[in-house]
């Protein structure tokens, strides 16, 4: 188009006058489009009187390539070239132009030979211009569109009903109509972005322009000519560089936002010359308005920059002209009051931004959202949540079932995909899964069967020898490494989508059920340990068979009224178990983010399909906090149309320390199994404790001690009582649970405890010496019981470190009493299983 981006010599007023015969003036109102991009050209412009300015970009989005005052030209490329106009051209103030069309524009040139030499002089500097600066011009725009956002300045309405967001919300209001820096700090989600677009539009200059640059992705060698423009950098923040006068190849960031405002984002990233330029320019603003570019300047950091001045991130200089308007951004856990408004404004912006009818929260999903913790992303998170719960519920009303926060899931730093390995592909071919899922059903229904029909009998005693001699101990080991996998095949999940395939009432289940989960589970384990003990299982065929069925009519009459498999999400005490222990196991299954945000629109792996029912325990794969609750019966990955959801086998141990955000749902479960684990153990070898009401004590006293340590955890282990800490190390104690479960479960493996270890002096066939004996069941025991002793430790180091790593404030005598407790447990654990105990 002719637009003269750079310094030209002015056409003079004699000139004009030469041809003021072939052309006319015409006037423009401030804000008037002169040309507009994409038009033919069809006239050339001389600016009379005023400023034009030139525009790059869609309306709400333009970026000011330059200002052209008295004397400057523009429109004849266009005219010549027969191309399209390339910018839009604005006036800026009251503005006088001289107009010759495109016809008389030939003429003009023709008569007047100073006009004539004017363009082509322009245009001959124009082509040796780009003959030699084209690349570097072309490499510097290309990095500034990248930098650069300039979307819409508009913002929302802010909810502050909470007194920290009040006070920050006040602070705004109390500084948005001056021009000094500010810097808003606060943790990432927090809303700094979206505060700055808000002291923007409540300034006197809220249709100036608003460009946000991101810090953290400038090359530090090219931060300083991308920010500040002209390489005369000492007379830029002097205030001698006229914004008018510089060239396209030399304007930054500043220039394009001058008269509005430049956001700064992560301005803790900058390189050191870049803060102290700037830092430089912040001073000169406060001296003198009169500088230009004239542009109001807003930091964002993740950090409080008085620390960061103490680390030697922040140059003093910047801090200084920084410190005098702070605004702290508050975390979601200190705006408690704000999270059931903003939810509910996202959900009105979703609904029109979507053209739908608005979506309504009930009161579970209101209970939800305010106890979660948002630590990762605050607003953001929650906005996240929210928008999730639209997509995945088919209803109007959203409930607790589709609330999901935390972190998407990650890939872990060893980590093998078994999406594509043979046994995988077999189980989710046909109907695999469902024949052994069958198998397993009538395998296990003939035991309950023999045990109650035949309690006498040889075939029986048999029977529950293998129960709880083989399938227990092996269900103990499968637990530990493989999480849940034996849930695909459970038979008594079985039973119960046997009985809803035959009809159910699909109530949705209620809120006191899931709130009150994590106790109903460990109550119920702690009641079949109990019942183990007190009906003599071990040795009692009939009970074993009663248990059986009795697990598997609660199932099936849990189906039959709720929707989905109610029993195994929040009631299954071996589902627990499995849960506890998934999160330190090698297998579990995850989606990929990136398939997810790209490609799903539907999440037929939480709803279902006409052909799969989805997840069966409201379980969305996505989501790592509660990837424990997975059953691993595949359903997701059956579902997926885009094969997100798939199968991976880690390191054991690594999900305790790595998962960023365990779910405290199973902490009461983990610490009770641990305690238990002692109890469980110690029964057969204490004699007080044989008897109905010894055992019941020593139980009630464990069942004390591991809700009293689980609720003070948090407050004992770190200065803010971290949730997710005391996750992780209630985890690490479910760990070292593990081995007097264990070692108790082995000693009904049929003949192990006959074994025995001989210590002989010397060897003679007719007269051996035996120093001592052993049994070989003991030495199992401790083996059992050291190893898994030793990886949980490492599992509380790994903790520990990490803590470390992310800057948790740790307690250390909370620490040391807590290992204390460890060890004492180990002890007492191998002094119990050098004890004779009643083996059956």
């Amino acid at each position: 188009m002719g637009l003269t981006t750079q310094s030209q010599s002015a056409i003079t007023k004699s000139v004009i006058d030469s041809v003021r015969n072939l052309g006319r003036e015409v006037s423009f109102m401030p804000g008037a489009s002169v040309v507009r991009r994409g038009e033919s050209g069809h006239s050339f412009y001389v600016v009379v009187s005023g400023e034009v300015e030139i525009l790059l970009g869609n309306d709400g989005a333009q970026l000011t390539l330059a200002r052209l005052g008295g004397g400057s030209s523009f429109g004849e490329m266009a005219l010549l070239t027969g191309e399209p106009v390339s910018a839009d051209v604005v006036a800026r103030s009251e503005t006088v132009l001289f107009e010759l069309a495109e016809d008389n524009f030939k003429e003009a040139m023709s008569q007047s030979t100073t006009l004539r030499d004017h363009v082509l002089t322009r245009l001959a500097n124009n082509l040796h211009r780009t003959n030699s600066e084209t690349w570097g011009l072309f490499q510097d725009v290309k990095a500034l569109n990248a930098l650069m956002n300039t979307t819409d300045s508009k913002t929302g309405e802010i909810v502050a009903e909470s007194s920290p967001m009040q006070r920050a919300y006040k602070k705004v209001v109390d500084i948005a109509a001056d021009w000094e820096a500010i810097m808003i700090q606060g943790e990432p989600g927090t809303g700094k972005l979206f505060m700055a677009k808000k002291i923007h539009a409540l300034s006197r200059d809220a249709d100036s322009p608003l460009i946000v640059v991101d810090c953290s992705d400038i090359e530090k060698d090219k931060a300083s000519k991308l920010l500040f423009g002209t390489t005369d950098l000492a007379s830029f923040v002097d205030g001698l560089c006229e914004s008018n006068e510089v060239d396209l190849e030399f304007r930054g960031a500043l220039h394009i936002a001058d008269k509005g405002t430049l956001v700064l984002r992560h301005v803790d990233l900058l390189d050191d010359e870049s803060q102290d330029l700037l830092a430089g320019y912040i001073k000169a603003l406060g001296d003198s308005k009169r500088i230009s570019p004239l542009t109001r300047i807003i930091c964002t950091s993740r950090k409080d920059i008085a620390k960061e001045n103490e680390s030697g991130l922040l140059s003093q200089a910047l801090v200084e002209k920084l410190s005098n308007n702070i605004i702290k951004m508050p975390s979601m856990r200190s705006r408690k009051k704000d999270i059931i408004p903003l939810a509910k404004l996202f959900l009105s912006e979703s609904a029109k931004q979507k053209e739908e009818d608005e979506r309504l929260l009930n009161q579970s999903a209101e209970h939800t959202l305010v106890s979660q913790q948002y630590e990762h992303a605050n607003v953001a998170e929650l906005r996240e949540a929210v928008e999730f719960a639209t997509l995945i519920s088919d209803e109007l009303e959203i409930d607790s079932s589709h609330i999901f926060t935390g972190p998407k899931t990650t890939t872990h730093s060893i980590e093998l995909d078994l999406g594509e390995s043979s046994p995988v592909k077999w189980l989710l071919h046909g109907k695999t899964t469902l024949i052994l899922q069958a198998a397993m059903l009538l395998f296990f229904a003939g035991l309950a069967i023999i045990c109650l029909s035949w309690p006498g009998s040889f075939a029986a005693n048999v029977t529950n020898i293998m129960v709880w001699g083989l399938w227990w101990p092996s269900l103990m080991i499968m637990f530990l490494l493989a999480g849940r996998v034996w849930c695909m095949l459970c038979p008594i999940s079985s039973v119960g989508k046997i009985a809803q395939h035959f009809g159910s009432l699909k109530i949705k289940p209620p809120e006191w059920l899931k709130d009150n989960s994590p106790w109903l589970v460990a109550l119920s384990f702690l009641a079949i340990i109990w019942s183990e003990h007190v009906f003599d299982m071990l040795n009692s065929p009939f009970a074993t068979g009663i248990l059986f069925i009795a697990l598997m009519a609660i199932s099936a009459l849990c189906c039959l009224v709720f929707q989905r498999e109610v029993w195994c999400r929040y009631l299954c005490p071996l589902g627990g178990l499995g849960a506890a222990y998934s999160v330190s196991s090698m297998v579990h299954i995850r989606a990929n983010p990136d398939v997810c945000s790209s490609q799903c629109k539907t999440h037929e792996c939480f709803k279902g399909t006409g052909t799969f029912s989805g997840c069966p325990v409201f379980h969305h794969p996505l989501f790592i906090r509660e990837a424990h609750f997975c059953k691993m019966c595949l359903e997701c990955m059956r579902a997926c149309p885009h094969q997100s959801p798939k199968p991976y086998v880690r390191p054991p141990l690594q999900g305790v320390w790595r998962v960023d955000d365990l779910s405290p749902a199973l902490v009461t479960f983990a610490v009770v199994v641990f305690f238990q684990g002692l109890v469980t153990l110690a029964a057969p070898r204490l004699g007080w404790t044989q008897s109905l009401a010894g055992y019941t004590a020593l139980s009630l006293m464990a069942f004390t001690a591991a809700v009293w340590l689980g609720a003070v955890l948090p407050g004992f282990l770190t200065r803010e009582s971290n949730m997710t800490v005391a996750s992780r190390i209630a985890f690490g104690m479910l760990m070292l649970g593990w081995g007097p479960f264990t070692a108790f479960h082995i000693e009904h493996i049929p003949g192990l405890d006959l074994l025995r270890l001989y210590f002989v002096e010397h060897v003679n066939v007719l007269d051996p010496t035996v120093q001592f004996d052993i049994s070989l069941l003991t030495i199992l025991q401790t083996c059992i019981i050291s190893i898994v002793a030793l990886f949980a430790a490492i599992t509380m180091w790994r903790i520990w470190k990490r803590c470390q790593a992310q800057g948790t404030k740790l307690l250390v005598q909370g620490w040391v009493i807590l290992g204390f407790i460890c060890i004492m447990y180990l002890v007492t654990a191998i002094v119990l299983v050098t004890l004779p105990g009643k083996v059956s």
